[in-house]
């Protein structure tokens, strides 16, 4: 019966909201670090208040006595349990002044566990020699994370993450792009709060850097035996590259490029050998350039070559003139005498001369599309062309050819 007219009588007393002002020596800890000594709050109040009651603590701890008490200040003790849970606990106190007033106000004690974050927003950059690795996190409040990078188990390097209103960003992590083979690693991100309740989880969509895109030009062509100027290129030991921008140069002067994947060669042909026949030595400079793009798509990068120099063209003919004239054949081809130029091929200057059987000039012209026989009547049936040609690269050449006209 008293403990009910005690209740009326709080219940009767009047109330306001605080005058008073409350602070915790440990305002949050985590689930496995529990304190070994009280928290104390400290309650900083009137000369006329004093401690009147406190709830909500039971599922944190218990009260002990006051620790210490003044005119203006009051300490409690709250010696938490080991089997306190994991929640933001809120105890609420009481005080009471000579007016038999009473104000109230609350603390929050946090008691956290395992910092659990999510990774996204995840951007891997290459460049020429390096990668950018950002990503951002979000969870349970953390005041620090870093990431740890582990190759071959053994410790690689360390980021921190800067936090803003607890999200996590990790900026430009730079990695430098290994020369050979594939870098495998294992990158964790590792969250905590008051350098406790370590949370360490590994970030599986990131665990290799892609090595700098390399490709070197097989020494061993092959010219054809079969298609005058035909050689066929190789690329050798083609490490991490998307496509092959193969370079022919004449001379140290781009001619011609050529842009395949990384798998397919370069079978390329030649408008001119560049050498003379039955001459071993080249008149000319041939040389391919292979460049390789990066598979990453990195941009810019001009360190992805490599250059062979001194290409043989076997020698091949540039022109071709007929051996047999027909005089009735319909074809336009057939029954004249005139020089046939293969493609790509420029000459800057020409003179024919051509012979009847007893070496009397029937015939002059410094025009490579001359044409003998189309207004001109044949009068033999054996006929002997000289040629001299130079050519638009320099190469000078001089040669006689024979051809007979059919019935």
């Amino acid at each position: 019966m008293k403990i009910i007219y005690f209740l009326l009588f709080l219940i009767c007393l009047p109330f306001k909201s605080s005058a008073f002002d409350l602070t915790a020596d440990i305002e949050a800890f985590c689930i496995n670090d529990i304190p070994s000594v009280p928290i104390v709050i400290t309650i900083t109040h009137s000369a006329d208040e004093s401690f009147h009651s406190i709830t909500g603590y039971e599922e944190l701890g218990s009260i002990i006595d006051t620790v210490y008490t003044s005119s203006t200040e009051t300490k409690l003790g709250v010696l938490v349990n080991d089997n306190v849970t994991v929640k933001i606990h809120t105890l609420a106190i009481e005080m009471i002044n000579s007016s038999a007033i009473v104000s109230s106000n609350t603390i929050d004690i946090d008691v956290f566990g395992l910092v659990k974050r999510t990774v996204y927003d995840i951007n891997l950059s290459y460049d020429c020699s390096l990668l950018s690795i950002s990503f951002k996190t979000e969870g349970d409040v953390t005041d620090k994370e870093v990431v740890r990078i582990y190759v071959d188990d053994k410790f690689f390097r360390e980021q921190s993450l800067t936090l803003d209103n607890n999200i996590g960003t990790l900026s430009n992590l730079l990695i430098e792009r290994p020369t050979t083979d594939t870098l495998y690693f294992k990158m964790y991100l590792e969250s905590s709060r008051n350098s406790s309740c370590l949370e360490s989880q590994w970030v599986q969509e990131i665990s290799f850097v892609s090595p700098l895109p390399q490709a070197t030009i097989s020494s061993s062509y092959s010219p054809s035996d079969e298609v005058y100027g035909e050689v066929t290129f190789n690329a050798d030991s083609s490490i991490n590259t998307g496509n092959h921008l193969w370079e022919i140069y004449e001379n140290d002067v781009k001619i011609d490029e050529v842009l395949l994947s990384s798998e397919e060669e370069l079978v390329y042909t030649f408008a001119t050998s560049n050498f003379d026949k039955g001459v071993t030595s080249p008149f000319k400079k041939y040389s391919v350039i292979l460049i390789a793009t990066d598979a990453e798509e990195a941009e810019n990068c001009n360190g992805f070559k490599d250059t062979l120099d001194h290409v043989q063209v076997p020698y091949f003919p540039r022109v071709k003139v007929p051996t047999a004239v027909s005089v009735r054949s319909s074809f336009g081809e057939d029954n004249v005498f005139k020089l046939k130029i293969r493609e790509n091929v420029g000459i800057y200057q020409c003179n024919v001369r051509i012979f009847a059987a007893n070496q009397k000039q029937v015939y002059e012209s410094n025009d490579i599309n001359f044409v003998f026989g189309d207004n001109e009547e044949f009068t033999e049936t054996f006929y002997t062309a000289q040629f001299s040609l130079l050519y638009d690269d320099g190469y000078a050449e001089n040669f006689q050819s024979s051809f007979i006209i059919t019935p």
